[in-house]
């Protein structure tokens, strides 16, 4: 009885809320980590070599892009335009191809 009370006291305190640090970007030596991280691995068959390609541009989208992992995940094809190296990020509709 007693440990129910306690714990009936804990809910009823107000917990301050913690903020989330700010995103900083990579220092070199974690940026030469990554890229070394990224480089293709040997004796791939060919459906993990494609599974490994996509992986690396999907993080090198977000590393150079200043993407996060909802925005590249939404990212429509539409939206960036290569001949311009330029990039409109937006959420696409649920029925378009990404």
């Amino acid at each position: 009885m007693l440990r129910l009370c306690v714990f009936a006291r804990a809910l009823l305190i107000v917990w301050p809320r913690l903020r989330k640090p700010a995103p900083h970007a990579l220092a070199h030596a974690e940026l030469r980590r990554l890229l070394k991280t990224l480089e293709e691995p040997d004796e791939l068959t060919e459906l993990q070599r494609w599974v490994w390609a996509r992986n690396r541009r999907a993080v090198l989208l977000m590393l150079f892009a200043g993407l996060r992992i909802s925005e590249a995940a939404a990212l429509c094809w539409r939206e960036v335009g290569l001949a311009l190296s330029a990039m409109r990020p937006k959420v696409c509709e649920p029925t378009t191809q990404r």
